[in-house]
């Protein structure tokens, strides 16, 4: 029989075992969400290598998920981050999505994008300067009745013996390119060509556009007085002022403006010979004054 002192090390270490054998231990493979766990302060937190490699917490029995709560932000969307690290996400109410800070500004985690895409219609439209010009028209109704008479008793701009044979210059397709005072504007079919014409100048124009998904343009900043676009410095009436202008490059479709609107006593206007925002928010002017109205014949 071996000595005690002998024994005594070896029935130490095999109690020890059975007593690290004994703690409930939780294997990968068992660690799956939604599936039942001890609670309390029994491994509280696991990892689920076996389905996904995120960690799961124990809550009422269950293993879940856990839930994150970021910061609440309520300025303006595309704000810079200063002071906070590349990376760092919150959740912005104004737009109701989620930003990440790239190192300088906001940027947005994701877009939504809408249910269905807009489809393209068959053909291309036109985007008309008026062969006249006429004092602010004061509404939606008025603008539209303008542009429709305008660029059917002007026969000769570039583009018109087309529309006219496709039977588009009609009042449901003949538009004007306005702004009200706060609001909605009148705009382009989305993801459509448009071409540029003159009323009052059959060989200008030829030029074209497609417009972006909301119906905004022209993406890009060739002033519209060139030979293929009006051909001229003109100015006209839009009423797409202050909150309604848009990038350099593309307008807004809306405005939140008060005043200069088509049917205020001051006016938004454009200008054709700018090469950036002010081709559609140049300035406001008396509602009384003469301007040219910009017309859209939509296919």
């Amino acid at each position: 029989m071996l000595p005690y002192r002998t024994i005594a090390p070896h029935i130490a270490a095999v109690m020890l075992l059975t007593v690290l054998c004994s703690v409930p231990r939780y294997a990968f493979a068992t660690n799956a969400q939604g599936s039942s766990c001890p609670g309390g302060a029994v491994a509280p937190i696991v990892n689920s290598a076996n389905s996904d490699g995120n960690n799961l917490v124990c809550i009422s029995g269950t293993w879940q998920y856990p839930a994150y709560s970021l910061q609440s932000y309520s300025g303006a969307a595309g704000a810079s981050c200063s002071g906070y690290p590349a990376g760092a996400l919150h959740y912005t109410t104004t737009i109701a999505n989620l930003e990440y800070c790239n190192g300088s500004v906001w940027s947005q985690l994701a877009q939504v994008q809408p249910a269905s895409p807009p489809t393209a219609p068959a053909g291309a439209g036109y985007f008309v300067l008026t062969h006249s010009t006429y004092t602010d028209p004061g509404s939606f109704a008025a603008a539209n009745s303008t542009c429709l008479t305008d660029l059917t008793t002007n026969t000769g701009w570039n583009g018109y013996s087309s529309a006219n044979s496709r039977g588009i210059l009609i009042a449901t397709h003949v538009l004007a390119w306005v702004c009200p005072t706060g609001g909605a504007c009148q705009n382009l079919m989305p993801i459509t060509t448009y071409y540029y014409a003159n009323g009052g100048n059959g060989a200008a124009g030829g030029a074209s556009f497609t417009t972006d998904s909301n119906g905004a343009g022209p993406g890009d900043t060739v002033a519209w007085s060139a030979a293929n676009r009006f051909s001229g410095v003109f100015g006209y009436w839009t009423g797409r002022g202050w909150s309604g202008a848009g990038t350099a490059t593309v307008w807004s479709t809306s405005t939140s403006q008060v005043h200069w609107g088509i049917d205020d006593a001051t006016v938004e206007t454009g200008m054709s010979s700018a090469t950036d925002t002010a081709r559609w928010t140049n300035g406001g002017i008396g509602s009384g004054s003469s301007e040219y109205l910009i017309c859209m014949v939509n296919p």
